[in-house]
């Protein structure tokens, strides 16, 4: 199972451990050497952290709801949010964007 589509098949499994653990896994090695490496370039840089859907473990199916998602830019002070789940995010600075509303947050 590979790090980018292992939540999704833990979703489909119903694995909340095995989610959590790939989420992690993705964070560590993927996302944080690539927020690393962006803080040091000397340009604008944006990254966004998003997946093409939620497959919930309690249905263990895709949904259509509303997906977590980071917006990272080095020059904007992050939020209070300190966990990634739908949950959480729902609190942050951006709330839940629906339609164009993600991806003028992500430009503008």
């Amino acid at each position: 199972m590979d790090q980018v589509q292992g939540s999704d098949e833990a979703g489909h499994e119903g694995d909340v451990d095995l989610k959590v653990k790939t989420i992690e896994y993705l964070d560590q090695r993927v996302v944080k050497t690539i927020v690393e490496q962006a803080s040091q370039m000397n340009e604008a840089v944006a990254i966004a952290l998003l997946p093409d859907h939620p497959t919930p473990c309690s249905i263990r199916t895709h949904t259509r709801d509303a997906v977590p998602f980071i917006i990272y830019k080095p020059a904007i002070q992050a939020d209070e949010v300190t966990e990634y789940n739908e949950t959480s995010v729902e609190k942050g600075f951006y709330g839940t964007l629906k339609g164009n509303e993600f991806m003028e947050a992500f430009i503008g």
